[in-house]
């Protein structure tokens, strides 16, 4: 999963990889069955990794949007 975050902590817009290579996206406007924004902050990137299923680590701005506007074509793979 990659999120876009705000200074409070709180998901701006989501793409959620899939093992199958899907990528679906999620945003103030937008959601899917399986993927949307959490409703509360997602906590810091250390108590993130608390958690054994993730392994977090910061990107850049770029970065998020090319995953963003791959997540937004049909052909994903």
């Amino acid at each position: 999963m990659y999120s876009e975050v705000d200074d409070e902590g709180y998901e701006i817009r989501k793409v959620h990889v899939f093992r199958d290579g899907r990528l679906e996206r999620a945003d103030a406007d937008t959601e899917t069955a399986a993927t949307g924004l959490s409703e509360v902050p997602i906590g810091s990137i250390e108590e993130i990794g608390t958690h054994e299923e993730f392994s977090p680590s910061t990107i850049s701005k770029e970065q998020f949007e090319h995953v963003w506007r791959r997540s937004g074509t049909s052909d994903t793979a």
